[in-house]
């Protein structure tokens, strides 16, 4: 079983970086701001990314927080209905 420190991973990778890896689209002032194509929502600002703090919100679905819950909200979203893909775990592969 592999070990994945997510404190050092947070510190090493940038939110934009992120986004980048995504592949958002979004404006950049002092925030990114765009659509959540995880929610499909209909404004171009319901998904805002603060890189200051490095953490972003979705008012689309009233969530936010780190880098790692941004790729997890898009992730989740862009599988779901895909299939065998529901809840990120597979038959032949469980986790506790």
């Amino acid at each position: 079983m592999s070990y994945i420190d997510f404190a050092a991973l947070k510190a090493s990778v940038r939110i934009e970086q992120v986004v980048a890896l995504l592949g958002l689209q979004m404006q950049e002032k002092n925030q990114l701001r765009g659509i959540c194509p995880a929610c499909k929502s209909n404004g171009d600002r319901d998904l805002v990314v603060t890189p200051s703090k490095n953490a972003f919100y979705c008012f689309g679905s009233r969530a936010g927080g780190d880098l790692i819950t941004l790729a997890a909200h898009i992730k989740r979203h862009l599988t779901q209905g895909r299939s065998g893909i529901h809840s990120g775990r597979s038959a032949g592969n469980r986790t506790s």
